[in-house]
């Protein structure tokens, strides 16, 4: 029987505020009954952790730059207007 494993990130300001969307993946993990030892039911889980715990934060970062850049857009044409 499979598990499944959430990770979430979130980037926040000082005060709490999300500055992005937040990110949830899914991840399946094995059951730890489904193996005979543990260091091999372990190697399956981290495999499962890390891609979910990449795909996650370079979904966030991409993110987070998306927002970025186009606050720095905004500022420019603020800047423009004034002049």
């Amino acid at each position: 029987m499979r598990k499944k494993m959430k990770i979430l990130v979130s980037i926040e300001d000082e005060f709490g505020n999300e500055e992005i969307q937040p990110v949830t993946i899914e991840a399946d993990v094995p059951d730890y009954k489904e193996f005979e030892n543990f260091r091999q039911g372990f190697d399956v889980y981290e495999r499962a952790v890390l891609r979910a715990r990449k795909e996650a934060t370079e979904e966030a970062t991409e993110r987070y730059m998306e927002g970025m850049s186009k606050k720095k857009a905004m500022m420019r044409m603020n800047e423009l207007e004034e002049k």
